[in-house]
């Protein structure tokens, strides 16, 4: 059970990682509020916005999660219980000194599944046309 909550929480953060749209006179996202965002998009099967925060590399893997989750029902409801009440404490966020990667540690709470406790996980980002992209693998 612990497995398939972790795999859940992740792929809930592949999910989320969209849900900031942005325009050249915008600020870029910063790699916790890409991380954040894609919490929040995940929670809500936002798949568009979650490939707008995707590394290009990891778009086929969404979009085959996507058919999963629109061919079976049943998964999707039970990905959304595990993941609906999940909220994020950013604990840090480095940058490499080139400033092309990112790495934010975060504490997750309140995922459904066997123990319902709080647990820890970086999050890998890079740089793709100077916004920020998750690029962690969700298994």
């Amino acid at each position: 059970m612990k497995n398939f909550k972790i795999l859940m929480l992740a792929s809930a953060f592949l999910l989320i990682a969209a849900c900031r749209n942005t325009t050249p006179s915008e600020a870029v996202a910063t790699p916790s509020e890409v991380v954040t965002t894609v919490i929040e998009a995940s929670k809500k099967l936002d798949f568009e916005t979650i490939k707008k925060h995707l590394a290009n590399k990891r778009i086929a893997r969404l979009e085959s999660q996507e058919k999963q989750m629109n061919e079976n029902p049943d998964y999707a409801a039970d990905f959304i219980f595990m993941v609906k009440d999940a909220k994020i404490e950013i604990i840090s966020e480095t940058i490499s000194e080139d400033g092309n990667f990112a790495i934010v540690a975060a504490k997750i709470y309140q995922v459904k599944g066997d123990d319902d406790k709080p647990f820890e996980k970086e999050f890998n980002l890079i740089k793709e046309n100077g916004e920020w992209k998750y690029n962690s693998n969700p298994m």
